[in-house]
């Protein structure tokens, strides 16, 4: 048996995208002309390329490729053990410490900003780190706060 009769399917959807592709490039040649774009030509030769691969790619196709029937439980893979989610940070002393440097260092950064390379304080690289330390001096401020 020839390797063209093999399957007959594959055959059948090459054929159907070719098909399919000649018809774009005709609409597109056509549109071509009668607007003198160029592009139409080329967005039909696209589109055509794009359903020929589809007609390729069709489930029949993919279908008779692939094997029909899983492979036997005792080829198959161990199930993954439960994944356990990380629990958050309850330490307070590490979470205060970090947002309180954070807050020094935004607030110098503003500093240095208006202060050492004297930009008016509207500017954004002043606005953005005073935004900052007041963010995380706020924070700071919720994290010592008591819980009622």
């Amino acid at each position: 048996m020839d390797e063209s009769q093999a399957r007959p399917e594959i055959n059948a959807a090459i054929t159907k995208g070719a098909i399919v592709d000649t018809v774009m490039l005709a609409v597109g040649g056509a549109l071509w002309f009668a607007t003198g774009e160029l592009l139409w030509f080329i967005a039909c030769f696209i589109v055509g390329d794009r359903l020929r691969a589809f007609a390729c790619a069709s489930r029949s196709v993919h279908a008779a490729m692939s094997n029909p029937t899983p492979p036997p439980l005792y080829q198959r893979r161990a199930p993954r053990a439960p994944l356990t989610p990380m629990k958050p940070l309850s330490g307070k002393g590490g979470k205060v410490f970090v947002f309180a440097v954070l807050a020094v260092l935004c607030g110098a950064g503003a500093a240095y900003m208006a202060l050492v390379q004297r930009m008016p304080f509207t500017d954004m690289r002043v606005v953005a780190p005073a935004i900052g330390a007041l963010w995380f001096g706020l924070r700071v401020f919720i994290s010592l706060t008591p819980k009622v």
